[in-house]
């Protein structure tokens, strides 16, 4: 007997595969929502982002493991001085200074 049309069981889909499929929605959404923001609600958006993944991340380390970690505002401090002072001196473009705040902060870690 086999199984076609309505009732056809689909293979599921990897966890993972889902997650990394909405964060990159989200952050494309987010990447056009810049776009069309003037400069101070641009600022506004992303506060509302780092505090976000920096909050995300020790929900993550002190409510799942229970672990406590002085090091992980070290790295947030790290990313946001290297964002800060590549947007303030050089006038990158946002998304490349993301990245390169991103590489800085992974090789200091």
């Amino acid at each position: 007997m086999t199984t076609t049309g309505r009732h056809a069981r689909r293979k599921p889909v990897s966890t993972l595969v889902r997650h990394l499929l909405w964060s990159v929605v989200g952050l494309v959404g987010l990447y056009l929502l810049s776009i069309v923001l003037d400069p101070f609600q641009n600022f506004q958006l992303a506060q509302i982002c780092y505090m976000t993944i920096a909050t995300a991340g020790l929900t993550v380390l002190t409510g799942l493991s229970g672990q406590i970690s002085l090091g992980h505002g070290a790295f947030v401090a790290v990313g946001a001085y290297t964002t800060a002072l590549l947007l303030q001196n050089q006038h990158w473009p946002v998304a490349v200074v993301l990245v390169l705040s991103t590489v800085v902060t992974a090789l200091l870690g």
